[in-house]
Formats: structure tokens, C-alpha cells, sequence
């Protein structure tokens, strides 16, 4: 009965970001990652070698972190994020970027490339770029401040749309994110295989689903905190569909998961791969 539901996700051997009218000055080609609409947290520290391409950019940061007597890994970041149902960038995160540094607001936009192993680009989000893409890469950075008002917490009333999203923004920096997001495989080995060449390929979490080799779950109501989690999910796979409840039980880079559906139970565990995929160019975190 185990194996069964271990073949469903090719188990261990049991087992908004929405920046309106900012992304005017993208080309033709780009990949438009307001697409994706996911986004989550990062640290600014993580995308200085990015800003470091664009002098002035770099420059600016570098000089409100030191009025602020700040650092870069102290400032938390929000940024556009690719959702799990990519094979091999699901959890990067990309432009554009929000950071809140000192008393105003930066953003952060450019020209986001998406490219499979060949160097084949994708402009949108279709199935063979969610399965075959690989790499992404950012240029024609292009940003703006924004004064924050301290006693409020928030922009200059004149930007009212843009408040919305600073408080979105706020919201998302200042939640953590849960625990089992990320790649997790039933071996360590299996974090750097090809699904084109074999079906031993990491589970791939997001905050609200999860995919495996021809396999993907939709979760319906997230409850837990830190390192224990419960989750009602509803799934599809090699022409079936089933709902199952999971129980995820996180240990450093090892997850155990009781899987419930129907009268079968499953327990197997997974181990969380490496933050760096291979040939990525983006950020994880």
C-alpha cells in the first residue's frame, strides 16, 4: 500500500506581486515574471552581486545603508517568485524586488530572461518553460524610491496605488514563510537529476502546492507553525486524481510525511537539496 503511494511522487525507496506601470521599459522577448504571481521573501544581501552590475544602483543602496547604519543582510526583501510547478526553478526568486531601506522604499525592476538547457528563451509561462527552463538571467535593471512616512509606517499619501502594495509588501516580509518550502527529494542524489532522463527527480513545495515527476498537489487549507505541518490537499497524477491529508514533520534538512487518503496511510521521508540548482542564475531563499 506504501508503494503505491511512494510511485505517485517517485518516493525514496518507500517512498501579487503587482508593480502597475513600472515594467513600461521591459523588451520585447522578456519574460514578464508579473506572470508568476507569487513573491516572496529575500534578503538584500542575496541580490547585491545583481546591483553590483549597475553601478549607480549599487551605489545609491550602498550609500542609504550606510545613513541608515545598516547592513544588506539585515534588510528583508520581497521579490517576484517562480511556483513550484517549475521543474528546476520553482522557489527562485526574480525581479522586480521590493526593499525597505531606512525611511523609503526601493524598486526594483529589469529585462528577466528564461532559457532552457539549449539556450531556447520563453516569453510565457507554458508548459515546456514550467517543465524545460533552467536558467534565468536579469538586465536593464531599472528602480525607483519612494519616501515612507515613519510615524505612519507607510508612503506619501500621493502615491496611493503604490501604498496597496507597500503594505503587501509589508505583510510579506514580516510572515515567515513556512518551513517545507523548497526541493526535497527521497535522496540526495536524486536533487540533481534531469526529469527528462529519469523519474527519480525531486518534490518541488510551494506555500500552496507541490509537484513530482507527472504528479501535482493543490493544497486546500494549511494549518501548523515552524516545524510541523498539516495539510489538506487534492491531487493529480498518471490519469488519477485523489485528496489526501499530509502531516509534515521537519527536522534541519530532513522531512517525515504521514500521507493519509482514503483508508491507505503512507510514511516516508525526504531530504531537502541544496539551495543552488544547478545552471540557475537566481536567488533562492
Amino acid at each position: 500500500m506504501q508503494d503505491r503511494m511512494a510511485a505517485r511522487w517517485r518516493l525514496p525507496a518507500a517512498a501579487s506581486l503587482a508593480i502597475v506601470g513600472f515594467l513600461s521599459g521591459a523588451q520585447a522577448g522578456t519574460f514578464d515574471t508579473r506572470v508568476l504571481d507569487q513573491n516572496g521573501s529575500i534578503k538584500l544581501d542575496s541580490i547585491m552581486p545583481l546591483l553590483s552590475k549597475t553601478p549607480p544602483l549599487y551605489e545609491q543602496v550602498s550609500a542609504r545603508l550606510r545613513a541608515a547604519r545598516r547592513t544588506a543582510d539585515a534588510i528583508d526583501c520581497s521579490g517576484a517568485r517562480f511556483p513550484g510547478s517549475w521543474t528546476h526553478l520553482g522557489a527562485y526568486r526574480v525581479a522586480p524586488y521590493i526593499c525597505a531601506i531606512g525611511g523609503e522604499t526601493l524598486t526594483i525592476s529589469a529585462d528577466v530572461r528564461v532559457s532552457d538547457a539549449e539556450g531556447d528563451s520563453y516569453v510565457r509561462p507554458t508548459a515546456a518553460a514550467m517543465r524545460y527552463a533552467k536558467t534565468f538571467s536579469e538586465h536593464n535593471l531599472r528602480w525607483t524610491w519612494q519616501r515612507i512616512e515613519p510615524q505612519f509606517g507607510r508612503r506619501a499619501p500621493a502615491a496611493s496605488a503604490v501604498t496597496l502594495e507597500s503594505q503587501a509588501f509589508k505583510r510579506e516580509v514580516t510572515s515567515a514563510e513556512p518551513a517545507y518550502i523548497g526541493r526535497w527529494a527521497g535522496e540526495l542524489a536524486w536533487c540533481s537529476n534531469d526529469p527528462q532522463k529519469t523519474d527519480a527527480v525531486p518534490q518541488i513545495f510551494s506555500a500552496r502546492s507541490r509537484t513530482g515527476y507527472e504528479s501535482e498537489c493543490r493544497f486546500h487549507q494549511v494549518s501548523g507553525t515552524g516545524t510541523k505541518w498539516i495539510i489538506a490537499e487534492e491531487c493529480t497524477g498518471e490519469g488519477e486524481r485523489w485528496k489526501s491529508r499530509s502531516e509534515l514533520s521537519i527536522s534541519g534538512d530532513l522531512m517525515r510525511i504521514t500521507e493519509r487518503s482514503g483508508s491507505r496511510t503512507g510514511v516516508y521521508k525526504l531530504h531537502r537539496c541544496p539551495a543552488q540548482a544547478s545552471g540557475a542564475t537566481g536567488r533562492r531563499s
